[in-house]
């Protein structure tokens, strides 16, 4: 399972997410037009992209994906 609770992210002023919040219990599809979102989502979800809400460190211990070392995530895209 997978949740994201009240995840933000910015370029400058642009707001791409704000209060972003769900929860994925099986395999799912991650569609959407060009320029929504979908490759920074990935690259926050691997740890490979900075989020405004909060430090990775802060959530460490919770189970959350970007906690763990790039050998022990067990995904890639």
């Amino acid at each position: 399972m997978l949740t994201i609770d009240h995840l933000e992210k910015r370029f400058g002023s642009t707001v791409l997410f704000r209060d972003l919040t769900f929860t994925v219990d099986g395999p799912a599809v991650l569609w959407a037009p060009s320029g929504w979102g979908k490759t920074t989502l990935l690259r926050i979800l691997m740890g490979r992209s900075d989020r405004q809400d909060c430090a990775p460190q802060d959530l460490c211990g919770s189970g959350y994906l970007w906690c763990y070392p790039a050998h022990r995530r067990y995904a890639g895209f």
